[in-house]
């Protein structure tokens, strides 16, 4: 990769949510290159095979194709196809670590031919392009594998089953790859969903500060209490849904005076344990109440 990429200068000054446009791009970086960069090693690996192997294949093909030709399939051709996107793809490679800009003159005049990296997004169309052109191929190499499975298996085993190899390794590769992409990109969505599938499985796991956050967006006023017709969709929020009877039982608990309220200490013990804590139930006999402008009760 470029120097130019690397000390790219945005202004610090320039703050977009909270964040400086370097905080932001720092992020975007650690969070592409090593999937761009580090995560191209096994592609790279697998087109060296290809090529080695595939040129030593092409090669006896044609100097010896009663042996190395399949007459029902051209399989020869794919690993052709094959090698030259692979020689493609590692030039590409390769020039994230080169780096160097090629040009050439033409009557006086000079003209850059080939430059390098300079951003993280011209590697990924770069990568993206070979890719498109890598799907479509191999399609086509899939079909013909499998259109020869019985006559070019036993006609030219060696060329049938080198073509079958990159086939299969091309679409596992392929699926781990995706399977990557998707948890980089959806990583927070995911992380948060795998949090809702651990409170649902075991409530105590929820931390206090998302369960007070949830309880807040439902305390009008911030009383720290919550009008019980809001206990439903609040458990349901904090990946906790009621079934009625479910919720009927916890309004009770909640709320055995019938105040109409539920306390922020009461509903946490509650939601880990299912039970309320003695000394955490309001106790009428010793609490005074009064009523505010808009009719809610609230301590004194």
């Amino acid at each position: 990769m470029a120097d130019d990429d690397v000390n790219y200068n945005y202004e610090e000054e320039s703050v977009v949510d909270g964040d400086t446009l370097m905080e932001r791009y720092r992020r975007r970086m650690r969070r592409w290159v090593p999937m761009l960069i580090l995560g191209s090693i096994g592609p790279a690996v697998f087109a060296n095979i290809i090529v080695f192997v595939g040129s030593i294949l092409v090669t006896l093909s044609k100097v010896y194709p009663d042996e190395y030709v399949c007459s029902a399939q051209p399989l020869d051709q794919f690993l052709e196809g094959a090698i030259a996107i692979s020689l493609i793809f590692l030039l590409c490679f390769m020039w994230i670590f080169i780096g160097l800009p090629v040009s050439i003159n033409i009557k006086g005049r000079k003209w850059t031919v080939l430059r390098p990296f300079t951003n993280i997004i011209f590697l990924g169309a770069a990568f993206l392009l070979i890719w498109v052109f890598s799907l479509a191929w191999w399609l086509y190499g899939s079909y013909m594998v499998g259109a020869g499975a019985w006559s070019c298996s036993n006609n030219t085993p060696a060329l049938y089953s080198f073509s079958l190899f990159v086939v299969v390794f091309y679409w596992v590769g392929l699926g781990l790859g995706l399977v990557h992409l998707v948890v980089n990109i959806f990583s927070k969505q995911i992380g948060e969903g795998l949090k809702v599938g651990k409170r649902l499985v075991n409530p105590a796991l929820a931390d206090d500060d998302f369960l007070l956050a949830k309880f807040a967006e439902y305390d009008e006023g911030g009383t720290e209490q919550v009008a019980r017709q809001h206990l439903g969709p609040l458990c349901k929020d904090c990946g906790r849904p009621l079934s009625t009877d479910e919720l009927q039982e916890a309004r009770e608990l909640l709320d055995p005076d019938q105040t109409g309220f539920i306390g922020a200490d009461a509903f946490l013990s509650w939601f880990r344990t299912g039970r309320v804590e003695e000394g955490e139930e309001k106790d009428d006999s010793e609490e005074e109440e009064e009523e505010d402008d808009g009719g809610r009760r609230k301590k004194r």
